[in-house]
C-alpha cells in the first residue's frame, strides 16, 4: 500500500480518503460540502489538503486472482463434502 496518487491506469484503487496536512483522515458529515460550486472552498475550510489512495499495483493482479480462485474452490469443495456427508447419513 502506498500513499500516492496512482499515476498508472491499471492500478486497482482499493480506497480513497480525504486527508489533512498531517496525513490524518478527515471525515465529513452528511451534507457537508454538498454544493458542487463551492466544494473546493468547503474542503479547504474543513482542513482537507489532499487525498490518500490505497491501491494494488497491476503486477499483483494474477496473484490476487489465484488466491481468490483458490478460496472459491476450497469453499465449494467444503460445501460439496458437507452435502455428501449429510446425504450419506440420511440414506443409511
Amino acid at each position: 500500500m502506498a500513499r500516492a496518487n496512482p499515476s498508472f491506469i491499471d492500478a486497482r484503487v482499493v480506497d480513497e480518503y480525504l486527508v489533512d496536512a498531517s496525513g490524518n483522515e478527515v471525515t465529513l458529515g452528511m451534507g457537508e460540502c454538498s454544493d458542487p460550486r463551492n466544494a473546493s472552498l468547503c474542503l479547504v475550510e474543513q482542513g482537507v489538503t489532499g487525498y490518500l489512495y490505497r491501491y494494488q499495483p497491476v503486477d499483483r493482479f494474477w496473484t490476487l486472482q489465484a488466491v481468490e480462485a483458490g478460496l472459491a474452490v476450497l469453499t465449494g469443495a467444503a460445501i460439496l463434502a458437507l452435502g455428501v456427508v449429510r446425504l450419506r447419513r440420511r440414506v443409511t
